[in-house]
């Protein structure tokens, strides 16, 4: 808790604990599942984004595969194309076009109820089955590429078992076929077999990093019950919604915690009862580990805010922050409301940043040790918003007219979000708070930890860069890459004018003459302080009642 790169962040959600309070519960409440767990990326590859397989989509459907190995068995798709259900005695194949290179990764999930001979994945450019074309995962016999039957190690509550394979080393080209096998032609032929989040990328690459570690959260739709799959882990982890006019004004998330260490929620601006979980150091001290009660692994836990309020939220781990956000266990909450314009477009934008030093640390458990002791030497070489680094990532299409930015930055590093182009945005909340008046400046200060919520009204088709003029614009040596996208412009119905109800407005010729407004930071500026120079909204002066 003592690191200077997240010195400021500790101590402005250690502020948060004093004040939270209780509020009320009301009647109506909003469930989250979420399900804490590692995961393996590549990030800021200048070269093919990954693949997902979506069986609902592929070209051909599920087709047999083997002659006549495929018998008395059967194949279904399920959780909207994101699962390949097997049954029986069966062996599939899908068309699947992809180049494989030395260092392409395959992931997925797997998991069985009830064992058959054989369960595997592979490759194959043919109908002919070939022990060294499919990879093992479970099973009776030993047939196939051994070096993963190892089902059901690691297999979670629900029964999977996430893989990462590095097919690069024993395919090369491009396959044709992706093939899925289960064997189980002796009686009773009752086997099954579930592959699910099926994922080639490159870890390397032109430019792109090595494989690196991450902790994320997947939603699970059905409460953890078996019978519906929990969706891809990610970071940031799903964004939340939270809509007061149902009203949802309390916001319940559950935590399923898979990985091997103590996981919390924590969201900063958002009043709740707390009970940190401390330590005792070296030197006699109480510190504190955790900002709420932990969920310890493989255990569930659930954390309650009664009363929520309207805004743009981070919520995070509030355990051992400096490392746990750091690894990717966060996301957005947005608390929708009647406070906010009335603006018809918006996107989310999360921020963050991630340092391979301290990932690999971490997988490899010399974290805290002298070969890693702590965050103090924090060197990030990534710098992501939602999750990719320029070029992986996916502009923002708007249409012309207004639009609702919600920047959140998940990082322990300050970025200033800049628009080109001649455009402004009227800053509108910060933290999830109203501004007494909308401020207009073209770039933001965005600290750790902090949300600011912002409308741009762009009136002309085109394309926008927005950036970090904090220069978070390489992956690690690469120029060209980082925090950067788009806003991507077409015709749209026209411009939503910014209510200014509850304020003065003047003509900029009526301002004091020699007064000059006081610049802040990079592209920042005092928030009440900046006005833009043009037609729309000039000189604010606040009403008083």
């Amino acid at each position: 808790m003592n690191c200077k790169t997240c010195n400021k962040y500790v101590k402005r959600l250690a502020l948060g604990l004093a004040a939270l309070t209780l509020a009320t519960a009301p009647s109506f409440a909003k469930d989250v599942y979420l399900v804490a767990k590692e995961f393996t990326t590549s990030v800021g590859a200048m070269g093919t984004p990954a693949t997902v397989v979506d069986f609902s989509a592929v070209a051909g459907g599920i087709q047999t595969y083997g002659g006549g190995q495929d018998a008395g068995g059967t194949a279904a798709v399920e959780d909207a194309g994101a699962t390949l259900h097997m049954a029986g005695n069966a062996w599939k194949k899908i068309a699947f076009s992809y180049n494989f290179t030395p260092d392409t990764i395959l992931e997925f999930d797997f998991k069985s109820t009830t064992q058959g001979e054989i369960h595997g994945i592979g490759f194959d450019n043919n109908d002919a089955i070939s022990q060294t074309q499919t990879y093992a995962l479970y099973g009776t016999q030993n047939w196939g590429i051994q070096t993963h039957r190892d089902y059901p190690a690691g297999a979670d509550l629900d029964g999977w078992t996430h893989y990462v394979v590095s097919v690069g080393q024993d395919f090369t080209g491009n396959p044709g076929f992706m093939t899925f096998t289960l064997d189980h032609d002796s009686s009773p032929q009752n086997g099954d077999a579930f592959f699910r989040n099926v994922t080639l990328h490159e870890p390397g690459g032109a430019g792109g990093s090595p494989a690196i570690t991450m902790w994320g959260f997947a939603e699970d739709p059905d409460g953890f019950d078996v019978g519906v799959a929990e969706g891809p882990v990610s970071s940031p982890g799903p964004e939340i919604r939270v809509d007061l006019t149902l009203p949802d004004t309390v916001l319940n998330i559950h935590v399923r915690n898979q990985l091997t260490v103590p996981v919390s929620v924590f969201i900063p601006g958002q009043l709740k009862a707390t009970s940190p979980a401390t330590f005792v150091d070296g030197q006699g001290r109480i510190r504190v580990r955790s900002f709420d009660a932990e969920t310890l692994p493989s255990t569930d836990g659930t954390y309650t805010w009664t009363g929520v309020k309207e805004g743009t939220y981070l919520y995070h781990s509030g355990t051992h922050v400096q490392v746990q956000v750091q690894m990717g266990l966060y996301g957005a909450l947005v608390v929708e409301g009647t406070s906010y314009p009335a603006v018809a477009q918006e996107a989310v934008l999360v921020y963050s940043e991630i340092d391979p030093a301290l990932h690999a640390a971490v997988a490899d458990g010399s974290y805290g040790t002298l070969a890693y002791p702590s965050t103090f030497d924090y060197m990030p070489r990534y710098f992501l918003i939602n999750g990719a680094a320029y070029p992986d990532g996916t502009n923002i299409a708007v249409s012309t007219g207004d639009m609702l930015l919600r920047f959140v930055n998940a990082g322990l590093r300050t970025h200033v979000p800049t628009l080109e182009g001649g455009l402004y945005m009227s800053l509108i909340a910060e933290d999830g708070n109203l501004y007494p008046f909308p401020v207009e400046q073209y770039g933001v200060e965005l600290p750790a930890a902090k949300t600011i919520d912002a409308v741009v009204s762009v009136e002309a088709v085109g394309q926008y860069a927005l950036y970090d003029r904090a220069l978070g614009l390489t992956n690690w040596f690469d120029a060209g890459g980082g925090m950067l996208t788009y806003l991507d412009v077409s015709a749209g119905a026209g411009l939503f004018e910014l209510s200014l109800a509850g304020y003065d407005v003047a003509p900029l010729g009526d301002r004091q003459p020699g007064r000059r407004q006081r610049r802040r930071g990079l592209g920042g500026l005092r928030h009440g302080r900046r006005h833009r120079h043009g037609p729309r909204l000039l000189h604010c002066h606040r009403r008083q009642s």
